[in-house]
């Protein structure tokens, strides 16, 4: 008998259906043929954009958004995709973001799982309490929280917004203009070309920036001073 057609007896009995299977599969071994093996589930890369549920807004409040932040929770969309993990696995993340940008982060993820390029955590941000800090050191990649430019507590970043996105932030430090980093774990990240095609960093031309790119927002690794090359946004800032 052809291996291929080899299967255990118990499981094909567990069903009408699947005894009138096994009779079939014997007969064409008998006739001396094979049939083609069925073909595997196809994987649905494409990211998708839906409204925050009522309990994740619930999540929400208090911690990444409160009242006086310059979007409301209805103006917010959550899109989820597939993501490649640093070990090679393959999870669901999700990012919050305006919806008006959402369509084109759909694009952006779909394109980022397409590539492989690896992504360690995408969580919530209310799961790190809104601490971007914490966060930062969990290596998580994030989109909205309702917060102010670090330095500058009259401003509100465009995270607040829901218009940027913070990539593998340990790999991908906020470097001050005098060179130095906030978190130490990614001072080993501060001579790029040093870094270049390790697991997770983000450097001009790599499938990760061209999906920004293409999307017409902005990486904080081009900027002149203080480069973030973490960030992406949509308008630059």
């Amino acid at each position: 008998m052809n291996s291929r057609w080899v299967v255990p007896l118990k499981a094909v009995a567990r069903s009408p259906e699947r005894r009138c299977l096994l009779v079939v599969l014997l007969a064409a071994s008998l006739a001396g043929w094979s049939a083609p093996l069925p073909a595997a589930p196809r994987v649905d890369a494409e990211a998708s954009v839906r409204m925050l549920t009522l309990s994740e807004q619930a999540a929400m409040r208090g911690v990444v958004w409160k009242p006086g932040c310059p979007v409301g929770l209805n103006d917010l969309r959550r899109v989820e995709s597939l993501v490649v993990g640093f070990d090679g696995t393959i999870y669901r993340g999700g990012l919050v973001v305006h919806k008006r940008v959402a369509p084109a982060v759909k694009r952006i993820l779909t394109r980022l799982f397409e590539a492989g390029f690896p992504i360690e955590a995408m969580e919530p941000m209310e799961t790190f309490g809104g601490d971007d800090d914490r966060s930062t050191k969990a290596n998580n990649s994030s989109g909205f929280n309702c917060r102010r430019v670090s330095g500058r507590p009259k401003t509100f970043s465009e995270h607040a917004y829901g218009r940027a996105i913070d990539i593998n932030p340990v790999q991908n430090p906020y470097v001050r203009s005098d060179g130095s980093v906030l978190d130490p774990m990614a001072r080993r990240y501060l001579d790029r070309s040093g870094v270049a095609g390790e697991r997770g960093v983000l450097t001009t031309g790599d499938a990760a920036v061209k999906a920004f790119r293409a999307e017409g927002w902005y990486w904080g690794g081009l900027w002149q001073r203080g480069r973030d090359y973490q960030h992406f946004s949509a308008t630059g800032r």
